[in-house]
């Protein structure tokens, strides 16, 4: 997949799940943070997420970082239907919207983002 390739650290997960090919498989928001930085030498704020999601049988966890985050929603912390990261459709006219993340079945979680990092994978059994 091409956007996976723009993904820092994607060779963890894959080490995790050397089968790994669809965000849709995580299912459960078991960790969040949101932060806003403040850069003293430019007055612009940073806004990150981290994420730390499951799948189903509680088998796969990863952890992930997305910078510049924007127009963040959610409903609600327990479950997601439907979890992915894809490509902006509009990023060639707003670059700091590279990321759409969504859960397209039950809209509980959206936002846009400049970036993505895998922090953590973990394969349990």
């Amino acid at each position: 997949m091409e956007k996976e390739k723009e993904i820092k650290g994607m060779e963890k997960l894959y080490q995790a799940e050397p089968e790994f090919s669809f965000w849709g498989v995580f299912c459960h928001i078991m960790f969040l943070q949101a932060e806003v930085i403040h850069d003293k030498n430019t007055g612009a704020l940073e806004k990150t997420v981290i994420l730390e999601l499951e799948n189903m049988d509680h088998t796969l966890r990863t952890k992930l970082l997305f910078e510049g985050v924007s127009l963040f929603y959610m409903a609600g912390l327990e479950s997601i239907d439907g979890f992915d990261i894809e490509n902006n459709p509009d990023y060639e006219f707003d670059t700091e919207k590279k990321y759409m993340i969504i859960d397209y079945a039950s809209n509980a979680i959206s936002f846009y983002c400049r970036g993505i990092e895998v922090l953590e994978a973990e394969k349990r059994r």
